[in-house]
């Protein structure tokens, strides 16, 4: 088979996974638009743009009356947007069209996103074009991955996270101190829980990045407060207060380990004596990830500072996930730079074959669906620590697998930097398609259920 003709069939299978998604929306947005309006992740979002345009606090509830599909709908119920007001900010235009309109074209915002951070992935491996067979399959592999998908059918933000993470990573460890900084700032006002990576880059002593981080934190800050007010800030406190949904299986944090595993104890309502335990536990296991997170982000000798700056970048990534108590699955599309660092490395070290198992067991568990598994005692101690924990465990994997690739013990320096990095092009195309190929197929097959089933 040509190169010219694998291209084709690559931009051909990228173009029927677009039109897959069109047309997802297309009926789902139809089949129910009250419920879609009302549950809709995005619509969260967009209710605060409506809040804001009728004066009134993002965060806090208010009648509002919006008409879509020829009926009029009614809103009153708190706006659950847990999103610090930068976010708001942002999408303020969208909210200047009618919900579907600005869904659609949120939704395609969002995969662009999605496929440029797979692009920005692939030429930090050499590769010049886009229209390229192996980087037209990866954006599709991408877009099939359960995550990804969640994404795009939730309007959920986490493709947009993924390209912010994916360009931060790639200018920091090129020292764009300046261009880092700052778009650090911007991520830590659309996402709290990053801001484990402020602690990562004191480590590593960038000092100048950090000054643009803190400069860029403080004007957000104002410009948010000249445009919303003083209470907004208020009102997003309240927002984080009101989160209480740890114990549902999309959580991958430890905290929500632990808080499934004493909620099925405690028959969901868990006691004073279980919650001490929860919290005890989860200060000690945060102090052990911090410790290694330390350990690995600390600076390294100039001729392999990039490969371990690879690494704990990744780790860091994975722990801001594995530390917040609202890590949910749906930012797992973020975690492809560390597959693709793990890809990338793997042939250098001396057990290449535990390093795809580990990364394809967390693959794996990641793109399967909880529907894939029903049993009457779905709430309980052994559905919790198993099954219900999968997205945990993916995560758990993934960060073992990086700590496994971080110590000198397991490095081969038989095979050089060179020759891996040729390794890494000759076989990053067949093991994506391998480590995706088994979990599409598993829950391809739950779709319909998770669409129409309920």
């Amino acid at each position: 088979m040509t190169l010219r003709l694998k291209t084709l069939l690559a931009a051909l299978g990228l173009l029927v996974t677009l039109l897959a998604c069109a047309y997802q929306t297309r009926v789902t947005t139809h089949y129910n638009p009250a419920d879609y309006y009302l549950k809709n992740d995005y619509a969260v979002f967009y209710r605060s743009t409506q809040l804001y345009f009728s004066q009134h606090n993002i965060y806090l509830t208010a009648d509002i009356f919006y008409k879509a599909k020829h009926q009029l709908y009614k809103l009153s119920q708190p706006n659950a947007n847990m999103n610090p007001p930068l976010l708001t900010l942002l999408i303020l235009w969208l909210g200047k069209f009618s919900f579907f309109t600005s869904l659609y074209i949120w939704q395609g915002l969002s995969i662009i996103a999605g496929i440029a951070g797979v692009y920005l992935l692939q030429k930090t491996q050499g590769v010049k074009t886009f229209f390229n067979a192996q980087t037209l399959t990866l954006a599709t592999v991408f877009l099939y991955y359960y995550p990804s998908f969640v994404n795009f059918r939730t309007g959920q933000i986490g493709l947009f996270v993924f390209l912010g993470m994916t360009v931060l990573w790639w200018l920091s460890r090129r020292r764009k101190e300046i261009a880092a900084g700052i778009l650090l700032g911007v991520l830590l006002n659309i996402k709290l829980f990053l801001g484990l990576f402020i602690l990562f880059f004191i480590v590593q002593r960038r000092w100048r990045l950090l000054l643009y981080c803190f400069g860029t934190l403080l004007l957000i800050f104002l410009i948010t407060l000249l445009v919303f007010g003083a209470q907004v800030y208020q009102g997003f406190y309240q927002s984080l207060q009101g989160a209480a949904w740890f114990s549902p299986n999309w959580n991958a944090s430890v905290y929500g380990y632990l808080f499934r595993f004493i909620d099925a104890l405690g028959h969901g309502k868990p006691v004073a004596l279980l919650m001490l335990w929860l919290r005890i536990s989860y200060g000690v296991i945060s102090l052990l990830t911090l410790a290694i997170l330390i350990k690995l982000a600390w600076p390294k000798e100039q001729q392999q500072a990039r490969q371990y700056f690879d690494l704990s970048f990744c780790f860091t990534l994975s722990a801001c996930l594995f530390l917040s108590p609202l890590g949910w699955n749906y930012y797992f599309p973020m975690l492809l730079i560390a597959i693709y660092t793990i890809l990338r490395l793997a042939p250098r070290f001396s057990k290449p074959l535990l390093i795809y198992g580990l990364t394809w067991l967390s693959v794996t568990l990641s793109a399967c669906t909880s529907y894939l598994i029903k049993t009457p005692q779905k709430g309980g101690v052994f559905y919790s620590l198993t099954w219900g924990s999968k997205d945990f465990y993916a995560l758990f994997f993934l960060m073992l697998t990086l700590i496994l690739l971080s110590s000198p013990l397991n490095q081969k320096s038989s095979l050089p930097v060179a020759a891996a990095a040729a390794k890494f092009r000759r076989f990053t195309y067949p093991l994506i398609i391998l480590f995706t190929l088994l979990p599409a197929g598993i829950y391809g097959s739950c779709l319909a259920h998770y669409f129409y089933g309920k």
